[in-house]
């Protein structure tokens, strides 16, 4: 289990949305939007639109299962490999 906070994700680069929405995930390991929408009390459309914008980045993805959209959160891990990838990025730049 991740000791990760809000506030270390957001000086990783996230917003406090994302922030909020992959702690979210990161809880229940496979959640359809509902659960997160429950959890973070955010609208749907503010959760949808992170869920995207967490895609985007390689950090959640999604599988269907009887017609459900289950999301789930990458490891932790993974923000290492974001951050490199985008800082490797803005070096081509």
């Amino acid at each position: 289990m991740t000791t990760m906070n809000v506030e270390e994700l957001i000086r990783l680069g996230f917003n406090k949305n994302e922030a909020l929405v992959y702690l979210s995930l990161l809880k229940f390991v496979r959640s359809d939007a509902n659960q997160i929408i429950k959890d973070t009390k955010f609208h749907k459309n503010i959760v949808y639109d992170n869920l995207e914008k967490l895609m985007d980045k390689g950090l959640v993805s999604f599988v269907i299962k009887e017609n459900i959209k289950y999301f789930e959160a990458a490891d932790p891990d993974h923000i290492l490999h974001y951050l490199r990838r985008e800082k490797s990025l803005l070096e081509e730049k």
